[in-house]
């Protein structure tokens, strides 16, 4: 048996990256996969790669900066699998810019992918996480929305904001045994090596002598595996925290 056995997840950004490593440990654990994405041929490469590993996925074609899009979606799963029991928010993206450099144009770019897109993924799964007295929800943050970065401003202001906003829904939704966390990953993700590509190569090793281990965090083993471990029933006591997921990232800094 898996930890996910029978459960259905859905994840907003789950065709690469970090979501991507989640949705294959969560099929190795027993749970049906839903995914959103702008993108149709890392859809397609989605429903192949999980289909060839034997776990049952579907993948949906859509932004979640559209309530309307991500009402959609949400209604596809419950069509096919009757429910949602998980809901993972990954979806994001990092704009560099200074304080002053940092324009509407980037703020709000940012805010309606990882804020709004989160809030609305979490609106259109409660429906169901309230019918059945039980959910589980996973923000998306970052040591950015606790201790600041430079260059990191809408992206720092982004993630804090997800942090309270996982302390509200948690707080709402505890009586009707609905778990609600954030996690701060240091994963190796596609963010991750864009920022990488970018940087001269002190900086890269700054940045990763900061974490013990000195490497980022597999997908998989490292942040898949925890995300499930959270959204199991052995995490059922666990709500409205921030969870850092960093290999001690934070503690040195």
């Amino acid at each position: 048996m898996g930890l996910l056995d029978g459960k259905v997840a859905v994840i907003s950004g789950g065709t690469q990256g970090l979501g991507l490593g989640i949705a294959h440990v969560f099929g190795r654990e027993g749970a049906k996969v839903a995914v959103i994405g702008r993108t149709p041929s890392k859809a397609e490469a989605f429903d192949k790669d999980m289909a060839e590993r034997g776990y049952e996925a579907m993948s949906y074609v859509g932004d979640v900066t559209s309530k309307e899009t991500v009402e959609k979606f949400i209604t596809a799963v419950v069509e096919k699998w009757g429910t949602v029991d998980i809901d993972i928010n990954c979806a994001g993206i990092y704009i560099p810019a200074t304080v002053m450099e940092t324009t509407d144009e980037i703020l709000y770019k940012t805010f309606d992918i990882s804020v709004k897109g989160s809030l609305y993924m979490m609106q259109a799964c409660y429906p169901y996480f309230h019918k059945q007295g039980s959910g589980k929800v996973i923000n998306w943050g970052s040591i950015a929305g606790n201790q600041g970065l430079e260059l990191h401003t809408s992206y720092s202001i982004s993630k804090a904001a997800l942090q309270g906003l996982t302390r509200v829904a948690a707080l709402e939704w505890a009586r009707e045994n609905i778990q609600v966390n954030c996690v701060n990953p240091a994963g190796d993700s596609p963010l991750w090596r864009e920022w990488e590509a970018n940087q001269p190569p002190e900086m890269v090793e700054a940045f990763l002598n900061q974490i013990p281990a000195h490497r980022m965090g597999d997908a998989e083993e490292d942040i898949g595996r925890a995300i499930a471990a959270l959204c199991s029933d052995y995490c059922n006591w666990i709500t409205s925290r921030t969870i850092w997921l960093d290999g001690g990232q934070g503690a040195t800094r």
